[in-house]
């Protein structure tokens, strides 16, 4: 196998098996440092799942409109622009969740991991259900 190839295999491999192969940290829950780990992964976890459904929104979008780029540019920009206004949305309101425990502390931490592993995972489903 080519060099090039192989690297790339490898590359995809590890960035889609990096969220299967991850520790359960949610297991057996004892301490404050505990429930911090376990928001951290569930936040990564919504994370990459967000990207990998963006991504694959894209490839779609790419796809079903192959035969009009300048028509699947325009969907996608509009997606791209609406991904944007979200995130801004998603961020503002999970400060406003966590406001209530003090800045840079755990609880403030784990409030604010919790609040976007919520939101990245209802805004995965609900790129899934754009049609396309």
């Amino acid at each position: 196998m080519h060099k090039k190839y192989r690297y790339t295999l490898l590359t995809v491999l590890v960035f889609f098996a990096e969220p299967a192969l991850a520790e359960d940290v949610c297991q057996n829950l004892q301490a404050e440092a505990d429930v911090l780990k376990c928001s951290t992964q569930k936040k990564d976890n919504a994370d990459f799942l967000l990207n990998k459904t963006f991504s694959e929104a894209k490839k779609t979008i790419e796809h079903a409109y192959r035969s009009h780029e300048e028509l699947g540019a325009q969907y996608f920009s509009i997606l791209l622009d609406g991904q944007r206004g979200w995130l801004k949305y998603r961020d503002a309101q999970c400060k406003l969740e966590a406001f209530a425990a003090e800045d840079n502390t755990a609880a403030s931490a784990i409030a604010t991991n919790e609040c976007i592993a919520r939101f990245d995972n209802t805004r995965s489903e609900d790129l899934k259900g754009i049609p396309y």
